[in-house]
């Protein structure tokens, strides 16, 4: 084919610029989920508009750009294929910018001029393919400020409504999303007596879920719960699945504000049980040896959880060199150590707590340790109820009430009545913000252990079931110094 040839093929299906080159474009789509939905602007729809025009105008596509799933109202920082769009533009890969509709470039007049100063400065146009726009008059570039704001309008409109509408399902116990979205535990049902769809338990299995969080809340160990449900049932759900399960505020009946969502499976007090237990979740060691006091052990200089360590023969001959200079080094024995000591030296605090000594301590002081909590817990309750913002509150009514009588016995005018009024009630607004409300601390668990013979029970149990009676009622075990009992800290 020769140069003429060539030439008036490009002339004939080409746009062509000033100097002489095809014009490249690149093509940019964008919808999201309700719009796809709603007006069946598909990405493919897109798509197949933005082909048609460019070969009937002669353009030459470079690149596509498609945001899907994301809202023309969000920042272009959190618009992914924008964001790539203009750093292309940035690198002169074309000339021209080709979308659809004004809507589906932008729906924020702000957000749209920052964008514009970027395609200004590098002299890179865009063109609205089934609308027209004059960029070149100051006319038409308010009319796409209009066009603009209209759009940002309508979309915020868009948006309380669903938030209205979701907001309603929420307090009717109705589902935001499919039965896929609601975890293993729930599941999506519509209901004979109102037709309307409702979130609650999975029929298929409940049993397991409610096997799970139990096993959970005796033990607190998430691999061991794991384990056993999957092995009891004959089952082979994954880790996480389950995992997902005991942060879901479902199971104690709450979603996003409503208490009462639906059907629980545990109660709220179980349910933050169990979130503190995960703060502390044991983790399943290679050789199964149970520590009793994982996770509880607070270094007393570094502040750090302490780590357990296994000591036998070959450990003290690693770590001391010679283990027989090592006392009790003949028969293994557990102990904690500080890991930011043991790791890269950022805690000073070298001592290795032995284990059964600090269980003899316990229990020991056990009970001691209860009773001290129980009534610093009651005077803390009886120091709230009595707070100074309370005693503030009742004397501006009282002082009200004072003010009515006087009024009312005409021993001052109506304006200084009105005046003196106002000031009290602007005070006691600001008294009770600062009221906080009072829920009293249920004690029941530890009053009920002291009831009990414990110690006799404790002595039954083997090392799972020991750790697991800790883990109910300590959150912390201080130390001091030389690795002796400090303290305990309760839930």
């Amino acid at each position: 084919m020769s140069q003429e040839q060539i030439d008036n093929y490009i002339d004939k299906n080409y746009t062509i610029d000033k100097n002489g080159l095809i014009q490249r474009v690149a093509c940019y789509i964008r919808v999201s989920t309700q719009e796809q939905k709603l007006h069946g602007l598909s990405l493919n729809a897109q798509r197949d508009t933005l082909k048609r025009y460019a070969e009937e105008h002669g353009l030459k596509i470079i690149e596509w750009y498609e945001d899907e799933g994301v809202s023309g109202r969000k920042l272009i920082r959190r618009r992914p294929a924008l964001q790539r769009m203009l750093h292309d533009a940035q690198a002169g890969k074309f000339d021209r910018i080709i979308f659809i509709k004004l809507d589906r470039y932008f729906r924020s007049v702000g957000e749209y001029y920052e964008c514009q100063k970027i395609l200004d400065t590098h002299k890179i146009t865009w063109t609205a393919t089934e609308e027209r726009y004059d960029l070149t008059s100051a006319s038409g570039r308010y009319w796409v400020t209009q066009k603009l704001a209209m759009a940002e309008y309508e979309a915020d409109n868009t948006g309380e409504r669903i938030k209205l509408v979701n907001e309603y399902k929420i307090r009717t116990g109705q589902p935001l999303t499919g039965a896929q979205s609601q975890g293993l535990a729930y599941t999506v049902i519509k209901d004979n007596e109102t037709g309307l769809k409702k979130v609650v338990p999975d029929p298929e299995t409940k049993e397991v879920c409610m096997d799970y969080i139990n096993h959970f809340l005796q033990f607190h160990n998430k691999s061991h719960a794991h384990e056993y449900v999957n092995t009891k049932y004959g089952t082979n759900y994954s880790y996480n699945s389950l995992a997902k399960i005991l942060t879901d505020s479902k199971i104690w009946g709450h979603y996003k504000g409503n208490d009462f969502y639906c059907e629980p499976y545990v109660t709220r007090e179980q349910f933050n049980s169990i979130q503190d237990a995960l703060n502390v979740n044991i983790k399943q060691t290679s050789t199964d040896r149970i520590y009793l006091f994982t996770g509880l052990i607070v270094c007393p200089q570094c502040g750090r959880k302490m780590t357990s360590c296994f000591n036998d023969k070959q450990t003290c001959r690693n770590n001391y060199g010679d283990p027989n200079k090592v006392w009790h080094y003949n028969r293994p024995y557990y102990t904690y150590r500080c890991s930011n000591y043991a790791m890269n030296k950022t805690c000073s605090y070298k001592r290795r707590p032995n284990e059964s000594k600090l269980e003899k301590n316990l229990l020991t002081y056990f009970e001691q340790y209860i009773t001290g909590h129980i009534e610093n817990i009651k005077i803390a309750d009886n120091r709230h109820k009595n707070t100074h913002a309370v005693e503030t509150v009742k004397s501006i009514k009282t002082e009200m009430t004072r003010l009515n009588n006087m009024y009312r016995k005409n021993r001052i005018t109506d304006a200084e009545y009105d005046k003196d009024y106002e000031e009290l009630e602007i005070r006691l607004k600001v008294a009770e913000s600062q009221l906080e409300p009072f829920v009293e601390r249920d004690l029941t668990i530890y009053e009920d252990l002291l009831k009990t013979d414990w110690k006799s029970l404790y002595d039954a149990l083997n090392r799972e079931h020991r750790r697991a009676f800790w883990r109910k009622y300590i959150k912390n075990i201080l130390l001091d110094d030389k690795g002796h009992l400090k303290n305990v800290i309760f839930f």
